[in-house]
């Protein structure tokens, strides 16, 4: 942390607050430490105590490739969390604090190196204590799956189950700390209305309304 510290100006992030107050920023569209305009990975904590910022992960300088494209994620290991993990450059994803005090994120849209837009379904999940990112959707796109929304049966939650590629989302979080979504913008242009319910004690899905 420093008083001169500060994420460059920027659209669509990802935010959250965690159990200490603290509020968190994760990527959008918006300018680097070098004042070049990309989509971006950095991850910020903000202290409400000291009103001071610090940069906790992710690039600080554009990829300067002659488009505003950004960064491809890094997966590692399934459900293991590791230092060398990062969501790639997202913007209008949705997200959540859980009971635990651990920051998540869902879907958006990647851009990636090759300035290529993709909307995804893959699920982050972020640990304060150790700072460290895990990849937690072994369903989703950068699992190895093809990004279709897996439904089951209304109201029963399995490994399968997955909403569809998505951004900008409606979230909710339950007292339970179980993640709520409805809705979202699906390829570009298709609005949908699906509700959706995961539960973090099963890492799993289940659609609970909609069509």
């Amino acid at each position: 942390p420093a008083p001169s510290n500060i994420p460059g100006g920027r659209s669509g992030g990802t935010t959250w607050t965690d159990r200490n107050g603290n509020a968190w920023l994760y990527g959008g569209y918006g300018i680097d430490g070098r004042g070049v305009r990309l989509y971006l990975n950095d991850l910020w904590k903000f202290n409400l105590t000291t009103t001071e910022w610090t940069w906790m992960g992710g690039r600080q300088y554009a990829f300067e490739n002659g488009c505003d494209g950004g960064y491809n994620g890094i997966y590692d290991t399934l459900g293991i969390p590791a230092m060398a993990n990062n969501p790639g450059s997202l913007v209008y994803t949705t997200s959540w604090t859980d009971s635990r005090g651990k920051l998540w994120l869902f879907g958006g849209i990647d851009v990636d190196t090759s300035c290529s837009n993709n909307a995804l379904n893959d699920m982050w999940e972020f640990d304060p204590s150790i700072s460290e990112w895990t990849f937690t959707s072994p369903n989703s796109i950068g699992g190895g799956g093809n990004g279709n929304t897996t439904y089951g049966t209304l109201g029963n939650w399995a490994t399968a189950n997955i909403p569809g590629e998505r951004s900008h989302g409606s979230s909710w979080t339950d007292n339970g700390g179980n993640f709520w979504i409805f809705g979202g913008v699906q390829g570009g242009f298709t609005s949908l209305n699906e509700l959706w319910e995961f539960k973090p004690a099963l890492n799993e899905w289940a659609w609970m309304g909609g069509s």
